[in-house]
């Protein structure tokens, strides 16, 4: 997180570049705390150009970049710069997208095994916070995801999926 100390340093936790096919982006976690004191910007959604090419259904995902600021963005693609959600939903041919996503900093905790976690002992937006996503009834350590039947709960009493690959 402390790699901004050369000058013109920039930083994405997700690049998209619009010469890619349409992506479907739904139920993530990106985080980018990068330092950028020195550097350009640091970016949770990067994206090369301004081509919309996310599917209509790209939602509920968490998004930080750090504190906000002219350096610090949550949305960045060359023309648009965005420090908040409603700024990204504000950009022309964005909305319905991401108008269920959210942001903040989450806790993780100490990578185990080579795994990042959300540490659960801190109340958190993942909690619940996904979209189901037919075919996709299991996370990457084939833990059941949502939807749970009415008064069924798992991992803290979620009633939906998680975002991010851990539920």
């Amino acid at each position: 997180t402390d790699v901004g100390a050369v000058a013109g340093y920039t930083s994405a936790g997700f690049y998209n570049s619009s010469s890619v096919p349409v992506i479907d982006f739904r139920n993530n976690v990106i985080v980018n705390t990068s330092n950028v004191t020195t550097g350009t910007r640091a970016a949770a959604y990067w994206k090369s150009n301004t081509t919309i090419n996310q599917a209509a259904t790209t939602n509920n995902n968490l998004y930080y970049g750090g504190t906000p600021s002219a350096k610090n963005l949550l949305y960045y693609d060359g023309t648009n710069a965005a420090q908040t959600l409603a700024a990204i939903q504000a950009i022309a041919g964005m909305s319905p997208r991401e108008g269920l996503s959210v942001t903040e900093n989450v806790d993780f905790d100490a990578v185990t095994n080579g795994i990042i976690r959300p540490d659960i002992t801190t109340m958190t937006l993942i909690e619940s916070g996904g979209a189901v996503i037919t075919d996709y009834t299991t996370d990457f350590e084939n833990n059941a995801r949502g939807p749970y039947p009415v008064g069924g709960q798992v991992n803290g009493g979620g009633i939906a999926p998680d975002l991010g690959a851990d539920e």
